[in-house]
C-alpha cells in the first residue's frame, strides 16, 4: 500500500469513528434526558458496535501485507480506546459543565451532521435544557462501562498483534518471501527470511530451503554462516549429496585444509567418496615394500600427486607437517626392525592416508674364510693369505688351533708361517656382527734348506696334481702329455728360485710359467718375462 493510500485509510477510519461516536453520544444524551439513567441493554449494544467496528477494521488492515499491520491496528485502536474514554468523561461531566471536552478536543452539540467530519478545533456546545445532573450511581455506572471497554480494547489490541506476529513468524510467509527475494537476486533480504523459515518446526527438515539459505550466505561472501548451514543439513541427512559438494568447494576456496582432510576422510570409504574425490591426496610410496632382508637397503620415497610434500618419521610414531621433510636422499636401513611412516601434504594443507611399512634385516652369517694354501709341508717362509673378506667384514686368526675371536690377531695381509707344525684358524665377521664358520689349515713348516732342482721340480708337480692341473705328475687334465721345461735359477721379489714352464705337449701350448723356492720348496706362479718377473704364491 502507498503512502497517499495509508493516509486516505487512516482519515477515513478516523472520520468513520468520529461519526459513530458523535451519533452515539448524542443518542446517549437523550435517552439520559427521558429515563435520567442507563439503560443495561444499550450498554450491550454499544459494546458491540465497537467490538464489531474494530474488527472490521483489523480485518481490513489484515488484508493489506504492504503496510505494516501492528501499525495500522495499533493507531486506529489507540483512537478508538481515547475516544471510549472522552465518552465516559462525557457522561460523567454532563450537568457539571456547559461544554464537554471530547477526546481529542472534540465538543458535542445537538446538530451535526452525522457524515460531517468534526474538527478536533471545533467546539460542540450542550443546549441548556439538555443538561443534567447525573446521580452517584449512574456515575459508576459510567465508570464501570468506560474501564470495560478499555480492557476490551487492550484485549483486541493484543490478539491482533499475537495474530500478526504469528503470522510474520510462520513458515509459509517466510519461505515464500524468502524465495521471492533469492529468485530476484536480493540476497541479503533472501537471507533474513529463509532463516527465520529454517527455525521453524517445517522448516528445519526442508534441505532446499537451507541449500538456498546457504547460497544466500555464499553470494555475501558469509563464509562462516554458510558452513555452518550446511553442516546443519549434514546433521539431518549426511548423504545429502549437494551439500558435501558445496562444503568441500567451499573449504578449496578457503584453502582450510585441515577441515577439508576431515570432511575427506569421513567420506572417502563410502558411496559419497565420488563428491570428495577430487580432493584427495595420495599416500605416498616406497621404492621397496616392507618385509625382511639380510643386507642394508637404502629406501626412497615419492608421491604420484604434484605440488606436495612428503614428511616421515622412522620411529614408528605417526608423521605431522612437523615432522621430517623428505628432500629425495635416500633413507638407509642398516639394523633391526624399523618402521617408516610417511604423509603427503597439497599446496592447501590436504593430508594423505599415512604410508606405513616395516624392514626387518636379519643378515646372514658370511662364508668361512677360504685360506690358502692347503694344508701340507713347507719350508720356511711359507705364507698362508684368506682371499674372500666380504668389504666391512674382518677376519681374524690363531696359530695354535685355538678359535678365533674378536679379541685374536686382525687379518690384514700374508702371514709368514713359523717353522714348526702350524695350525692356522680362521673367523670372518661381517659389518653387522654375524660371525663365519672358523676354517682350519694345517702346515709343516721345515727349516731354511737348499733344494735340488730335481727336488723343486718334483714340488711343483705335487702342487699341480693337488690344484687339478695334473692328474699325475706327467699328465695333463685334458689327458695330453705334460712336460716341464726348465727356464733358469733366478730371484724374483728377493726369493731365490728354480723357474719352470708346463707345456702340452701334443699343442706345445705353454700352460703356465712356475717358480720353486730353493731355500723353501714353496710354489709360486710366475708373471712377466724374464728379468721382470712377479710371483704369488700357488
Amino acid at each position: 500500500m502507498s503512502d497517499n493510500n495509508n493516509k486516505n485509510f487512516d482519515n477515513d477510519l478516523n472520520a468513520k469513528t468520529q461519526v459513530i461516536n458523535n451519533k452515539r453520544v448524542r443518542e446517549e444524551i437523550n435517552d439520559l434526558e427521558a429515563t435520567k439513567q442507563i439503560n443495561g441493554d444499550e450498554i450491550s449494544k454499544i459494546l458491540s458496535e465497537n467490538s464489531k467496528n474494530i474488527a472490521d477494521n483489523i480485518k481490513a488492515l489484515d488484508s493489506n501485507n504492504q503496510r505494516s499491520i501492528d501499525e495500522e491496528i495499533e493507531d486506529s485502536i489507540k483512537k478508538m480506546v481515547a475516544e471510549e474514554t472522552s465518552v465516559a468523561r462525557a457522561y460523567m461531566d454532563l450537568g457539571k459543565t456547559e461544554s464537554l471536552k471530547y477526546q481529542p478536543d472534540i465538543k458535542l452539540v445537538d446538530d451535526v451532521d452525522d457524515t460531517k467530519i468534526i474538527n478536533p478545533d471545533d467546539t460542540v456546545v450542550v443546549p441548556e435544557d439538555k443538561k443534567k445532573k447525573l446521580d452517584k450511581k449512574t456515575k459508576y455506572t459510567i465508570i464501570a462501562i468506560a474501564a470495560t471497554v478499555v480492557i476490551l480494547l487492550a484485549v483486541i489490541i493484543s490478539v491482533a498483534i499475537i495474530n500478526n506476529n504469528s503470522t510474520k513468524k510462520s513458515y509459509s510467509y517466510n519461505y515464500d518471501k524468502g524465495m521471492e527475494y533469492y529468485n530476484d537476486g536480493d540476497y541479503s533480504k533472501a537471507t533474513s527470511y529463509l532463516k527465520t523459515a529454517s527455525l521453524t518446526s517445517k522448516g528445519k527438515t526442508n534441505l532446499e530451503l537451507k541449500m538456498a539459505l546457504y547460497e544466500c550466505y555464499y553470494k555475501l561472501e558469509d563464509y562462516d554462516s554458510a558452513i555452518e548451514t550446511l553442516k546443519d543439513i549434514l546433521s539431518y541427512d549426511d548423504e545429502y549429496d549437494k551439500a558435501i559438494t558445496a562444503l568441500a568447494k567451499l573449504y578449496a576456496k578457503l584453502e582450510d585444509g585441515e577441515s577439508l582432510t576431515e570432511l575427506i576422510n569421513t567420506y572417502k570409504d563410502t558411496s559419497m567418496k565420488k563428491y570428495i574425490e577430487s580432493y584427495i591426496v595420495n599416500a605416498p610410496t616406497a621404492n621397496k615394500e616392507a618385509g625382511e632382508y639380510d643386507e642394508d637397503i637404502e629406501l626412497t620415497l615419492e608421491s604420484s600427486d604434484s605440488d606436495t610434500t612428503i614428511y616421515y618419521t622412522v620411529d614408528g610414531s605417526e608423521p605431522t607437517t612437523k615432522s621430517t621433510q623428505y628432500d629425495g636422499t635416500a633413507i638407509k636401513i642398516s639394523t633391526g626392525t624399523t618402521t617408516i611412516k610417511a604423509i603427503a601434504v597439497d599446496n592447501i594443507g590436504v593430508v594423505s592416508d599415512t604410508f606405513s611399512a616395516e624392514y626387518i634385516l636379519v643378515y646372514g652369517k658370511p662364508d668361512a674364510p677360504d685360506i690358502s694354501p692347503s694344508s701340507g709341508t713347507y719350508a720356511q717362509g711359507q705364507v698362508f693369505s684368506i682371499t674372500n673378506i666380504p668389504e666391512g667384514a674382518t677376519a681374524y686368526y690363531t696359530l695354535d688351533g685355538s678359535t678365533p675371536t674378536t679379541s685374536s690377531t686382525v687379518y690384514t695381509d700374508e702371514v709368514e708361517l713359523p717353522v714348526g707344525n702350524i695350525v692356522v684358524s680362521a673367523i670372518i665377521v661381517s659389518e653387522h656382527e654375524q660371525t663365519s664358520s672358523v676354517t682350519k689349515r694345517n702346515y709343516v713348516i721345515s727349516a731354511s734348506a737348499s733344494y735340488t732342482r730335481a727336488e723343486c721340480l718334483s714340488f711343483l708337480q705335487d702342487k699341480l696334481v693337488n690344484k687339478g692341473v695334473l692328474t699325475s705328475s706327467t699328465k695333463l687334465a685334458n689327458g695330453n702329455a705334460a712336460d716341464f721345461s726348465y727356464v733358469s735359477n733366478t730371484q724374483v721379489d728377493s726369493i731365490s728360485m728354480y723357474i719352470f714352464k708346463l707345456i702340452d705337449k701334443q699343442t706345445s701350448q705353454v700352460i703356465g710359467t712356475y717358480g720353486v723356492s730353493i731355500n723353501y720348496g714353496t710354489v709360486y706362479i710366475i708373471s712377466g718375462s724374464e728379468g721382470s718377473y712377479s710371483s704369488s704364491v700357488l
